[in-house]
């Protein structure tokens, strides 16, 4: 979110695709997360206080399995 509370930036991304890294570019309040799987949503919040600074996804993977990525959370702060 953005100075004002507003979406600063939107992005999708497919099970399995996110980057290494999410950079939190000018935001400075919150990250919002939403993973949606057969009708069933998530939301979770980040924000550069918060402990938890990875993201954990879900993608299916070879055979059939799932597999686990983690897209790491960076703030401006952390940036500069």
């Amino acid at each position: 979110m953005d100075a004002e509370n507003g979406v600063f930036r939107r992005e999708e991304y497919a099970a399995g695709t996110l980057p290494e890294t999410l950079r939190a570019e000018d935001a400075e309040f919150l990250l919002a997360v939403e993973t949606a799987v057969d009708g069933t949503q998530s939301r979770a919040l980040y924000g550069p206080e918060q402990e938890t600074q990875t993201l954990e996804t879900l993608f299916e993977g070879d055979k059939g399995f799932l597999q686990m990525q983690y897209t790491q959370l960076e703030w401006p702060q952390e940036i500069n």
